[in-house]
């Protein structure tokens, strides 16, 4: 009987790169990314890297670039161009820290039909260009793990309500409580639900008065929206 060597069988591994971050097909993709979602998300709620615009959050340039930072990717200015009437549209690409590797590329533009940036300084419509290109090209490439982290995937800075996007004051108390209980108060006008016996405040109600209010209605108040409680 004559012996028969059986050659081994080669089968390479599919890998998947992530920036510096090697995964070992699909599933390991989601399960990294979905890891660093949670880690990203951690991070940009305790620094508010993110505004909120019509009760959804966007991320600011600083939290894409976080999570380019997690991945080993870094941006890189390419070019900035001028028009003819003084507007900017910039090029960005993302290489991979470790190889320099081009692995993305976006561009955006400033223009002077905006009215906003038509009154900025040039060297300012320059800078909101880069900025915004910097967002489109994480955007382009990484908008499914800012999903996984639960925010928008359009970058605050192309969003029209955004002037600029470390120019934002953040609210004081007493705003962010009257913001919150108007904001409860029509959610339940919508869904329906009586307001005849709920707390109202006053147009000159102290911070105290706003917050007794919403203490009082906050059983029926957050059982309705789900909101946060009130300072």
């Amino acid at each position: 009987m004559t012996n028969q060597k059986q050659e081994a069988e080669i089968v390479p591994v599919e890998q998947v790169q992530l920036g510096t971050i090697a995964a070992k097909g699909p599933q390991d993709v989601v399960a990294q990314a979905t890891a660093i979602s949670t880690t990203l998300a951690a991070v940009i709620d305790k620094r508010r890297l993110y505004s909120t615009i019509q009760r959804k959050r966007y991320v600011r340039v600083e939290g894409w670039t976080t999570l380019g930072a997690m991945l080993g990717v870094l941006p890189r200015e390419v070019d900035v161009v001028q028009d003819g009437e003084g507007g900017y549209t910039a090029t960005v690409e993302l290489i991979r820290a470790t190889d320099g590797q081009v692995i993305g590329r976006g561009s955006a533009a400033v223009g002077m039909d905006e009215p906003t940036w038509a009154k900025r300084p040039g060297y300012a419509r320059r800078s909101m260009a880069v900025t915004r290109a910097t967002g489109k090209a994480f955007r382009l490439g990484f908008s499914w793990i800012m999903t996984l982290a639960g925010y928008e995937v359009t970058p605050a800075e192309e969003m029209p309500q955004i002037v600029e996007h470390n120019s934002s004051k953040e609210p004081d108390e007493k705003t962010r409580n009257r913001n919150y209980f108007r904001a409860l108060f029509k959610e339940c006008e919508r869904q329906g639900i009586s307001t005849k016996e709920l707390a109202t405040i006053a147009d000159d109600a102290t911070n105290e008065d706003i917050v007794a209010a919403g203490h009082k209605n906050r059983a029926l108040l957050d059982a309705v929206t789900k909101q946060p409680e009130l300072t």
